[in-house]
């Protein structure tokens, strides 16, 4: 079976990102990552492929230094990132232009975000709420079990896509609604006043 991998800037942008909020929290939060996951990452470029366990190694280390409200920003605020950069810019471009700015309709294109940053990590599907509803769900099914035994990285994810709404300019957040097995179950709500 093959490992399962994540895409090294999305990585490597955490803690870049932590470290532009708080330089100190982003020095602890590296002290306590294993030197041969740091090489591990700095090896991999911009552009290569990363065991995903190496991420939730480094995902426990950003909450156990920052604590869960100042990851989870940093989490959000690396995803906002990501969007502006050559692997999720096309796509996030792509979604504007044929959704515009709609949550209902342009968060439909998050599945496919999460099979360009991630390899052999399962599939995501979005569900939408009913018409007219400002709510729906992001659906992953066969994470593997390093994602699934970290409640860190659970939540760090739906900080991250809680991050769209910032893409979007639209006031909204995300959060693990449910986890069985290799199944999680992620709320989306926007405000009433988005399209």
């Amino acid at each position: 079976m093959p490992e399962p991998r994540i895409f090294a800037s999305f990585v490597q942008g955490s803690l870049d990102t932590l470290a532009s909020l708080d330089a100190a929290v982003a020095e602890k939060a590296r002290a306590r990552i294993k030197p041969e996951t740091l090489a591990a990452v700095k090896e991999a470029g911009a552009f290569g492929w990363l065991p995903v366990s190496l991420d939730v190694e480094i995902t426990e280390c950003l909450f156990s230094a920052a604590g869960t409200e100042r990851a989870c920003q940093a989490m959000r605020e690396n995803l906002v990132a990501t969007c502006d950069q050559p692997v999720l810019r096309p796509l996030v471009q792509g979604a504007f232009a044929i959704f515009g700015r709609s949550p209902a309709r342009a968060l439909a294109w998050v599945p496919r975000g999460w099979t360009l940053l991630y390899r052999d990590c399962g599939t995501m599907h979005f569900e939408p709420g009913a018409p007219g509803e400002t709510c729906a769900r992001l659906v992953s099914e066969g994470l593997p079990p390093e994602i699934t035994c970290s409640p860190n990285y659970l939540v760090g994810s739906a900080a991250a896509f809680s991050g769209m709404f910032k893409v979007l300019r639209v006031e909204g957040r995300c959060e693990l609604a449910k986890l069985q097995g290799a199944r999680a179950e992620f709320a989306l709500r926007w405000s009433a006043g988005a399209a």
